[in-house]
C-alpha cells in the first residue's frame, strides 16, 4: 500500500502478518491505520482517546495508545458502510473463462498475483479458498489502485489514461491509472511518484507509459514503465526492500535498483546509465548485461547490449561560493557559471531546477565538451538549483554534480511615464530617463555613481549597472542599452525674434510619452507644453527681441524631479520680416463708435400680461434680482422677481428663466396672477450690424398651482424685438408679440411696446416707452395702455436699474395696477 494513494474505500488494516489464505494473526497489540475519504470518521476516531495524526488522503494513524478495541472496530465498521457504495461504483464485472484462477485474474488486472485477496474480499459468495472457478461465473473486481501520480509538472505536459481517446493537459497531483501515457513537450518536464515513493523525472520531448507495481516470477516485485522516446531519470533511493524500476524501451529492458538515466533516440537506440550503488541489468537480443555502479551501456534496435562502460565523473565548479543572480522583471535572471573540463567529455548537460530534488526543471542546456562555462537565461525570482553531468562520445550520461543553490533577484525597469520596456531583447533597450529599481534588500549604481535603490539611466549607449546585497555580494553587472534619441526639425525651421514660432520636432517611433517631455532652451527663449503630433511633438517657442543669432533647442524627459536630456538641434534666429504699409484709402470712412447702452428696467420681469423692452443685442451670462411695489386695493402689493439668461457658446441661441413671488399682498385680478409661477424662454439674435439689431423670442408661462393662487394655465408669448440707433447716444426700440393661453377659452392678446433711449455717457442710459395690450381676455374683450420710464447704470459686471410705470386706461389699471415702481441688480459676464 505504501503511502495509501488512491484507495477507493475506507478499510481497517492491521500492521501485522497476514496468512496465506488471508486470515488475521490473533493479537490485540499492534499498530492500526484507518484510511477513509470521510473526514468525520477521522474526527470520531480522534475523540476516542490516545494519540492520532492526520495523513495524506484522509488517513488517520492511531498508535499503540489506543487500548479500546471495540471503539476501533465500531469506527471501522461505520467507515466501511459509508464507503461501500463508492467502492461498488468503482468496481467492474468480470466473466470467468476456461482456465481462469483468482491469482491469474489478479495478475492481468492488477499486475500482481498476490492481489487475489481483493477478489476474495469482493466476492464472498465464492466461499473459503481454494476456489474452483467455473466458466461463466460473474465476479466483482474492485478498481485497480492508481500506481502513481504526477507530483510535479513544468510547462506543457499531457497525459492520456487508458480509457481516454486523446491527450489532455496534465497538472500536478493527478493520479496515473495503470497504462496511462505521459507526454512532455519542448522545455517541459514532469515528476512521477510511484506508490512506494520511487520517483522518476521525465525530461523534455518524452513519451512514457506508467504501469506501476507488478510481481514477476519467484515473487519478485518491480515498478514498470515503458519509454517510447525521450529520457527518464530515476530516483529510487537505497531503501532495503524497495522494488526496482523496470523500464522497457523499443530495443531493451532495463532494471534499475537506484538512481540512473534511461534514454531512447528517434531510431530506437537505448542508453542506460547506472548512477546508483547497486548493480543494474539490461536485457536485449536474448542477452543480459550487468551494469555495476557508475557504468552504462548502449543498445541499438535488434542488437545485443554493449559491454559495460565506465561513466565520466561530473565537472567541478571553478567558483566555490555561489552568490546571488540578478536580472530584470519580464526577462528573468541570467545565471553564468564555470566548471573545469572533464577529460573525454563530448558535451555536458546542465539542468536548472526549482526544487533541490531536481524536479520542475526550469531549463536544460547542452554545452560542448570544450566549453568551460554556461549561461542560463530567463530564470524566475527565488531560489534555483543547478547541476551538471558529463556525457561521453557514446552518449552515456554520467553522475550529475550535487545540486547547487542560487538566489535569483530581479530588478525592475520603469520608463518615463510609468511603462515597461517592450519586447524581450537582451540586453533590454530603454529610453533616457528610465528608472532601474533595485531588487529588495539590494542597492545599485551606474558606473561610479552613488549606491541607491533607484538608478536613473541618463547617458545613451550600452550601460553597466552594478548591484550588491546587504552582505556585500556583487553579482554579475546588469547590461542595458539606453537608446540614442535624434531630434529633427523641418528643413526650413527657424525662430523669429519677438514672435512665437510653432516647431514640429520628429522623434523615433515609440519614444517617451509626450506628457513627460519638456523643452530645454537657453536664456531669452521660452516654450509652452509639448503636444503630440503624428511623428513627434509640437512646441510653441517664443524668442525675445534681443535673442542671439542661434538657439539650441533641446528636449528633456521629466524623471521625477530630474530632467534627463533626450536630444537637441541648433536653429537660426532671425528678425521679423518688415510689414508692407497698407494702402491708404482715397476716402477713409470714419470708424463707427460702439453703441451705447439702453435701459431694461421692465424688460426682464416675469409679467404674464405685458411685454416690455429689452436690450436684444446683449449676449453673455446674466442673473438678476428685482423688487417692486404695485398699486393694489389696500396696501401696495410687493413682488420680487429672480431670473437668469445665458448665451450658448458659439451659437446665436440664448435661454433663460424667471419667476416672481408676492411677499405682502396677492392681486385679485386673474390677469395679474402669476405668484410663484415659472417663465422659460429661448431666443436668437437675428441681426447685429451697425445701427440695426433684431431678435426673436419664445417665452412660456408655466403655472405651479391652480387658480386663483396662480395663473392656472400655460401661456405662450412669442415676440419680435428690434432697434435702430441713428446716433451713438440715441436708440429707437420696439417689441411686438402675442399672449396666447393653451386652453380653448383662454386669452388671445396682442402686446407691444415702443420706446426711445438716451445715453449721455457710455455707462448710463435713460429711456421711456409706451406699452399696450389688446384683444380677448379670458372673460372679456379689452385694451390696456400705459407709459413707463427707467434708468440703468452699468459698472463692469454689475448693472443697477430703476423704473416706474403708470396706467393710462381702466383696463391697464386692472391688469398692471395704477402704478408700479421697481429696482433691480444684475450680474453680467460676457
Amino acid at each position: 500500500m505504501g503511502r495509501g494513494r488512491g484507495l477507493q474505500a475506507a478499510r481497517l488494516q492491521r500492521a501485522g502478518r497476514e496468512g496465506e489464505e488471508g486470515e488475521w494473526e490473533e493479537s490485540v497489540h499492534g499498530e492500526w491505520s484507518v484510511y477513509s475519504t470521510e473526514p468525520w470518521v477521522c474526527s470520531l476516531l480522534r475523540r476516542g482517546g490516545g494519540r492520532s495524526s492526520l495523513t495524506r488522503a484522509g488517513a488517520v494513524r492511531h498508535d499503540r495508545g489506543i487500548r479500546c478495541f471495540g471503539l476501533i472496530a465500531l469506527c471501522s465498521w461505520l467507515a466501511l458502510c459509508l464507503c461501500a457504495g463508492e467502492a461498488r461504483a468503482q468496481a467492474t464485472r468480470y466473466t470467468v473463462r476456461e482456465g481462469d484462477t483468482c491469482r491469474g485474474i489478479a495478475t492481468r488486472v492488477y499486475g500482481d498475483g498476490e492481489a487475489y485477496r481483493r477478489i476474495h474480499d469482493a466476492n464472498p459468495q465464492l466461499g473459503p479458498p481454494p476456489h474452483d472457478l467455473e466458466p461463466g461465473t460473474v465476479l466483482t473486481l474492485p478498481a485497480p489502485e492508481p500506481p502513481a501520480e504526477l507530483s510535479a509538472v513544468h510547462r506543457r505536459v499531457e497525459r492520456r489514461p487508458p480509457a481516454a481517446a486523446a491527450f489532455a493537459d496534465a497538472r500536478a497531483g493527478q493520479q496515473l491509472p495503470r497504462g496511462t501515457q505521459v507526454r512532455t513537450h519542448d522545455a517541459a518536464s514532469a515528476e512521477i511518484t510511484f506508490a512506494d515513493d520511487a520517483q522518476v523525472t521525465v525530461r523534455e520531448r518524452t513519451l512514457v507509459i506508467v504501469y506501476g507495481g507488478e510481481r514477476r516470477l519467484a515473487q519478485r516485485r518491480v515498478t514498470r514503465a515503458e519509454l517510447e522516446r525521450g529520457a527518464l531519470r530515476s530516483r529510487l533511493g537505497e531503501l532495503a526492500g524497495r522494488a526496482p524500476l523496470e523500464v522497457e524501451t523499443p530495443s531493451s529492458r532495463a532494471s534499475l535498483d537506484g538512481d540512473g538515466v534511461v534514454s531512447v533516440e528517434e531510431d530506437g537506440t537505448s542508453r542506460v546509465a547506472n548512477h546508483g550503488r547497486r548493480i543494474a541489468t539490461v536485457e536485449a537480443g536474448g542477452e543480459r548485461v550487468r551494469l555495476p555502479p557508475g557504468t552504462g551501456t548502449v543498445v541499438r534496435r535488434g542488437e545485443r547490449p554493449t559491454r559495460a562502460r565506465r561513466l565520466l565523473p561530473p565537472p567541478r565548479w571553478t567558483v566555490e561560493r555561489s552568490g546571488p543572480v540578478i536580472g530584470f522583471v519580464g526577462l528573468g535572471g541570467n545565471l553564468r557559471g564555470g566548471f573545469e573540463p572533464v577529460r573525454g567529455a563530448a558535451r555536458y548537460r546542465v539542468e536548472v531546477a526549482a526544487s533541490p530534488r531536481g524536479a520542475e526543471l526550469l531549463t536544460t542546456l547542452e554545452v560542448p565538451g570544450d566549453a568551460r562555462s554556461f549561461a542560463a537565461e530567463g530564470l524566475p525570482e527565488g531560489t534555483v538549483y543547478v547541476s551538471a553531468a558529463s556525457i561521453d562520445p557514446r552518449g552515456l550520461e554520467g553522475r550529475r554534480s550535487p545540486w547547487r543553490a542560487y538566489t535569483v533577484r530581479l530588478a525592475r525597469l520603469v520608463e518615463p511615464g510609468g511603462g515597461t520596456p517592450e519586447g524581450d531583447a537582451r540586453p533590454p533597450r530603454v529610453w533616457p530617463g528610465t528608472w532601474l529599481v533595485a531588487p529588495r534588500t539590494m542597492d545599485c549604481r551606474d558606473d561610479e555613481g552613488v549606491w541607491s535603490g533607484i538608478v536613473t539611466l541618463r547617458e545613451t549607449g550600452s550601460r553597466s549597472v552594478t548591484c550588491r546585497d546587504r552582505a556585500g555580494d556583487e553579482p554579475a553587472p546588469l547590461a542595458v542599452v539606453v537608446r540614442d534619441v535624434r531630434v529633427e526639425a523641418e528643413a526650413d525651421a527657424r525662430l523669429v525674434r519677438d514672435r512665437t514660432t510653432t516647431l514640429r520636432l520628429r522623434l523615433p517611433e515609440g519614444g517617451p510619452p509626450t506628457r513627460t517631455l519638456v523643452a530645454d532652451l537657453p536664456d531669452g527663449f521660452r516654450a509652452g507644453p509639448a503636444r503630440a503630433i503624428e511623428d513627434g511633438v509640437s512646441l510653441e517657442v517664443y524668442a525675445a527681441p534681443d535673442a542671439p543669432a542661434e538657439a539650441r533647442v533641446g528636449l528633456a524627459v521629466a524623471a521625477g524631479s530630474e530632467r534627463v536630456p533626450l536630444g537637441s538641434l541648433v536653429l537660426a534666429v532671425t528678425d521679423p520680416a518688415p510689414l508692407e504699409p497698407a494702402p491708404t484709402p482715397a476716402r477713409p470712412d470714419p470708424p463707427s463708435p460702439p453703441p451705447r447702452p439702453v435701459q431694461s428696467a421692465f424688460g426682464d420681469l416675469a409679467w404674464p400680461s405685458a411685454l416690455s423692452l429689452r436690450d436684444e443685442r446683449r449676449g453673455g451670462l446674466a442673473a438678476w434680482i428685482q423688487a417692486g411695489a404695485l398699486e393694489a386695493p389696500g396696501d401696495p402689493q410687493v413682488r420680487v422677481w429672480v431670473g437668469a439668461r445665458a448665451q450658448l457658446p458659439d451659437l446665436p441661441l440664448r435661454v433663460g428663466f424667471a419667476s416672481q413671488l408676492d411677499v405682502l399682498a396677492r392681486p385679485e385680478s386673474p390677469e395679474r396672477r402669476g405668484d410663484a409661477d415659472l417663465l422659460a424662454n429661448v431666443g436668437a439674435l437675428l441681426l447685429d450690424e451697425g445701427p440695426l439689431g433684431a431678435a426673436i423670442d419664445l417665452s412660456v408661462w408655466i403655472p405651479t398651482r391652480a387658480e386663483p393662487d396662480s395663473l392656472g394655465r400655460v401661456r405662450f408669448a412669442p415676440s419680435l424685438e428690434g432697434s435702430w440707433r441713428p446716433l451713438p447716444w440715441l436708440a429707437l426700440r420696439t417689441r411686438q408679440g402675442a399672449l396666447i393661453d393653451a386652453t380653448e377659452r383662454g386669452a388671445r392678446l396682442w402686446s407691444g411696446a415702443l420706446g426711445v433711449d438716451f445715453a449721455p455717457i457710455d455707462a448710463l442710459a435713460f429711456g421711456a416707452a409706451l406699452e399696450g395690450t389688446a384683444g380677448r381676455f379670458s372673460d372679456r374683450e379689452g385694451a390696456a395702455l400705459g407709459v413707463s420710464g427707467g434708468a440703468e447704470l452699468r459698472l463692469g459686471l454689475l448693472d443697477v436699474a430703476l423704473g416706474a410705470r403708470v396706467a393710462l386706461t381702466d383696463e391697464a389699471r386692472a391688469l398692471l395696477g395704477a402704478w408700479a415702481v421697481t429696482g433691480s441688480v444684475r450680474l453680467f459676464a460676457r
